[in-house]
């Protein structure tokens, strides 16, 4: 279990955004995007729309070390982990992990063929419909 001194917590403060909000993502979500991303879906005027993120490795940085000639790596130092200790966004062994889409927006062919042959933008004008939902009440 993650130790809880060690905890970084995030608390809305003024000004609040309390309206609906619609996060588009897709597998070119990465890093901080795919942060955030999993940190407001458990928000209750959140939704996720588009398909599964990166599964990217998502840890927080802080080792550095210098190389030869002037030039620095840094390296992570720590998970982003759950309140139960779970790995956050991070693929396991078997190519799990990512942000799950609430509304999911699978790559099929119909999809790619409306996306890149008919030029229309899936994710968007179904985040739309969602956000639409959302301020009606549905």
């Amino acid at each position: 279990a993650p130790d809880p001194a060690l905890a970084v917590k995030i608390e809305p403060a003024q000004p609040y955004f309390n309206r609906p909000v619609v996060i588009l993502i897709d597998e070119s979500t990465l890093d901080a995007a795919e942060g955030i991303a999993a940190a407001l879906k458990h928000l209750p005027n959140v939704r996720t729309v588009g398909d599964d993120t990166s599964h990217a490795s998502y840890a927080t940085t802080g080792g550095g070390m210098t190389l030869p000639k002037g030039h620095t790596v840094f390296y992570p130092i720590g998970r982003a982990l759950d309140a139960s200790g779970h790995i956050l966004i991070e693929s396991d062994k078997e190519g799990t992990g990512g942000i799950k889409p609430d509304v999911n927006i699978e790559n099929s062919l119909d999809t790619l063929q409306r996306q890149f042959v008919q030029n229309e933008d899936i994710v968007l004008a179904r985040g739309q419909a969602v956000l639409a939902d959302m301020i009606a009440g549905k």
